[in-house]
């Protein structure tokens, strides 16, 4: 066989690969809204992995895999506790850990520049409040060269723990929003005073009890108790979980990335909690929140989801591989429910199934489950609420007529489950055999 002629079958062999991937490419792309398959030549946890990859390229070494990852970070765990057995969580934490301090450490450096020109030009003023202003500020200031010279020793030797990533992101939350709610409106403001005292029971001290607090490394998961049922309830249990020094229960990711929906109702069955960095307030759930209660806020829901999900699991008494299966059938019914979603055409009703869907499965943090959705729980009433606030703090909305879009929207939402509980109740079955 000549040479000429062995090439030129190499090449036809080469270019045949070639069309039959495009086919099955084009193939999964028709059969899927968004330009991916699930079911036909993925399963529906791959393509929600792949659909994050895409959509959260700097997150990819958490979203590509989200059981790979909890996996990985429960391996370095449970050495780090041979070497370290009374901080366990002192495990190597630099792939997440090392650009958000990277990105702090700028925003520090600018902000003690913007904070000692405003001490120049306070000092100006000799009146009492200004002179107690200038003091606040002169702490914050020195505050913000201690937090630098910490992240100093982390960009020496390129690595920071999962310990100390998140107790840095933490001081950096508290101190970072210390002076931004003084220039709220008075409707903000009074959201921000019922986001404290009710929901979060977040209450941030004066600038000299905050540095004091960073210097005895005084972090805590929640610093306050508030009055909302769900969160109350959940705080405890997820506080004792977060640092269980035993197991590493769920895995906490400080991130200064901006986040949408999707990733948050990907993640509602896994074992990991985003918690937002922020440099200036931002307007969530009808409520504008400095850095330290953004920080509060994003625990609670993460707390909640936690707590009902573990509940679900110890009520159904779910082995490890039970649980594990449970996640994947969630998987499914989520790729489903985002499907159906895409494909209402009345872009009223279908803002309305979008926000109800967000306050009930990520806001209130309830499983994605048949059951736990068909079960009444005054669905509509919380999302109305949540709707108020977002229209009068001047947030987007997707649509109008909250009462009567949202009650059609649990209307569809109860039809989307009823048709799936049969699934959630072959699965429990499964365990009685």
């Amino acid at each position: 066989m000549s040479v000429a002629f062995l090439s030129l079958r190499i090449m036809v062999l080469k270019r045949i690969v070639l069309i039959l991937s495009l086919l099955l490419w084009s193939l999964s792309a028709l059969a899927s809204p968004v330009g991916m398959c699930s079911g036909l030549f993925v399963s529906d946890t791959e393509f929600l992995n792949q659909q994050m990859s895409q959509h959260y390229p700097h997150l990819k070494f958490v979203v590509e895999n989200p059981d790979v990852f909890v996996a990985k970070m429960r391996e370095r765990f449970n050495e780090q506790k041979i070497k370290t057995p009374n901080d366990p969580y002192m495990f190597d934490y630099s792939e997440l850990g090392m650009p958000l301090v990277k990105d702090l450490v700028k925003d520090l450096d600018t902000w003690k520049a913007e904070l000692d020109v405003k001490i120049s030009k306070q000092s100006l003023n000799k009146d009492l409040f200004s002179r107690h202003q200038v003091k606040e500020m002169q702490i914050l200031s020195d505050y913000s060269t201690a937090l630098s010279k910490e992240a100093a020793g982390y960009l020496l030797t390129g690595k920071v723990t999962y310990k100390q990533i998140i107790e840095f992101a933490y001081f950096y939350a508290r101190m970072r929003g210390s002076l931004e709610a003084r220039t709220q409106t008075p409707l903000l403001r009074l959201y921000l005073f019922i986001d404290r005292t009710i929901l979060n029971g977040h209450h941030p001290k004066s600038a000299a009890q905050e540095y004091n607090h960073y210097l005895k490394r005084r972090f805590s998961v929640f610093t306050g108790k508030g009055f909302s049922p769900g969160f109350r309830e959940a705080a405890a249990p997820f506080a004792k979980a977060s640092f269980n020094p035993e197991k590493l229960e769920t895995v906490w990711i400080p991130t200064n990335a901006p986040l949408e929906r999707n990733i948050f109702m990907r993640l509602l069955s896994r074992d990991i909690n985003f918690i937002g960095v922020t440099n200036t307030p931002i307007l969530a759930d009808g409520i504008l929140r400095p850095s330290s209660d953004f920080w509060a806020h994003d625990a609670r829901h993460e707390s909640v989801k936690f707590f009902l999900l573990k509940n679900y699991k110890l009520k159904k008494e779910l082995t490890q591989n039970q649980a594990e299966q449970l996640s994947i059938n969630i998987d499914k019914w989520l790729v489903e429910l985002n499907h159906e979603v895409a494909n209402v055409e009345n872009k009223e009703l279908r803002g309305a199934i979008e926000l109800l869907i967000f306050s009930y499965h990520h806001d209130r943090g309830f499983p994605l489950i048949p059951s736990v959705y068909l079960t009444p729980n005054k669905q509509v009433f919380y999302t109305i609420v949540l709707y108020a606030m977002q229209k009068t703090a001047g947030e987007e909305v997707q649509f109008s007529n909250p009462s009567q879009n949202l009650k059609a929207a649990n209307i569809w939402l109860k039809d989307f489950w009823l048709k799936r509980v049969g699934e959630e109740k072959a699965f429990l079955d499964k365990l009685e055999e």
